[in-house]
Order: structure tokens, then sequence, then C-alpha cells
């Protein structure tokens, strides 16, 4: 993760052990040349984090993923902003979660799920399942091994994909666009960002 952080931001990492002394790593990233010619940050281009609408509850999100550590890193990037958050480790945990959400009358309003995970059904066979259960709902997946998704050819309905590694601000850019603009449909898919990530 650290190393497809780094390239992905133009940079390297610079690695020096030394046996009984340990291991430094540096990450090595290019300066921005703005910054340091007016000694203050420029305007970003894209997207931006909308803020919340305070008038309504915030949308409760279920966030899909094995890894406790990635499935915390958004749990945490979207609490911060102000949405509801659910998370899962599994397909069957996800599905008993959005079946409670949908029973308490207090349902998601948007799945964000790893593709990869134990077990025999994946996020792709999750997302199906939830939009049997309710087509409008957006569903976002997230993969750092893009071949998996043409593993089984064309899937039936259009799914947005986000690479990985990916920035926290285009993680929250990402799924507040599917928010917006709700599930997708017709064919084709939205592909990753990134591509692969070479070692």
């Amino acid at each position: 993760m650290a190393h497809g952080f780094v390239q992905q931001s133009g940079g390297r990492l610079e690695i020096e052990s030394v046996e009984g002394r340990g291991t430094t790593v540096r990450m090595i990233l290019p300066r921005d040349r703005e910054v340091g010619e007016r000694g203050d940050r420029p305007a970003v281009p894209g997207n931006r984090a909308r803020p919340l609408d305070t008038s309504t509850a915030p949308s409760l999100i279920l966030v899909v993923d094995d890894s406790r550590e990635a499935a915390a890193l958004a749990e945490e990037a979207l609490q911060d902003i102000g949405y509801r958050v659910v998370v899962a480790h599994s397909t069957e945990e996800a599905l008993k979660r959005f079946d409670e959400a949908s029973a308490s009358g207090d349902g998601f309003k948007l799945v964000f799920t790893d593709v990869i995970m134990p077990g025999g059904a994946n996020g792709i066979t999750l997302a199906e399942k939830v939009r049997k259960r309710d087509p409008a709902l957006p569903v976002v997946l997230t993969t750092g091994y893009n071949d998996e998704m043409a593993i089984d050819g064309p899937q039936p309905h259009a799914m947005d994909v986000l690479g990985k590694p990916y920035r926290r601000s285009e993680m929250i850019d990402r799924l507040q666009a599917a928010l917006r603009r709700g599930a997708r449909t017709g064919p084709g898919r939205m592909t990753s960002d990134f591509g692969h990530v070479q070692a």
C-alpha cells in the first residue's frame, strides 16, 4: 500500500536496513512548485467533498472489507465528514447488516465493498444480492486486482469501481457522486483511476 501510494503520487521509497540497528523507510514525494514559490497552498482542481445537509439525518453507508485496517480507514474518513457508517468483514455479515437496517426502517443509502473477500461470495456477488433487494441503491466496488472484474464477463448492471490504493479524498468524492447519482444502470463499468499497481 505504501509503495502504491508513493508511486501514484510520482514519488519513490528509499529503504535502508542495518542489522542490529533497524530499518529506515523514506517516502520521497515531489515538491509542489506553487507552494514553494508562493508559500501558500494552491487551489486543488476537481471534485471537492460537499458538506452534508444537516436538515436531514446523515446517510447510512455500509462499508465491507475483509481487511479490518482498510475498513477502519474508510469508516473514519466517512464519519469525519458526517456520514453514519456500519462495517462488515464478509458478504454474509454485510447481507445480515443490510437486512437488519432495512427492517428497522433506516436502510443504507450506499454500499462500498471490496471485491476480493474470503469465502465463496465476493464483492460482485454482494452487489448483485443488494441490487435484488434494492435496485435503486448505489454500490461502489474497490479492488487492487482489476482483472478480477473481468472474470465472469460483463455484469447485468454497470458497476462503479474505485481502484486501490486510493486517496481518502478520492474515495469520498466517488462515494458522494454515487449518492447523488443513485444506482448505475445500463452496460459498461467505470474503470479504476489507476489501473494496476506495479511493485
